[in-house]
C-alpha cells in the first residue's frame, strides 16, 4: 500500500483523559458518539497494587502492551 493511499484511509483517534465532571459538560449528542474504552476510580489504584494477582496480570499486560506497540513501529516503518 502506497504512503498516500495510507494517509487517505485512516483515521484519527484521539485517546483522552478527563474527570466526571468535565465529561458531563459535553453536550450529550457529542457523548454519545464518543466510545468509552474504561472507566476508572482513581482511589482504587493503591488497592489495585496490592494484591499479588493483580501485580502479576498487570506485568504481563505491560509487557504484552510494550511488544505489540514495537511491533506496530515495525509495521509503519516498512509501509511507509
Amino acid at each position: 500500500m502506497s504512503k498516500e493511499l495510507f494517509e487517505q484511509q485512516r483515521e484519527t483517534e484521539i485517546v483522552a483523559q478527563m474527570n466526571e465532571a468535565i465529561y458531563l459538560q459535553i453536550p450529550s449528542e457529542l457523548r454519545e458518539s464518543m466510545k468509552l474504552k474504561s472507566i476508572d476510580e482513581p482511589d482504587w489504584k493503591s488497592i489495585y497494587q496490592a494484591d499479588k494477582q493483580w501485580q502479576e496480570l498487570h506485568k504481563e499486560f505491560i509487557d504484552s502492551l510494550k511488544a505489540q506497540k514495537q511491533r506496530e513501529d515495525e509495521i509503519r516503518a516498512t509501509n511507509k
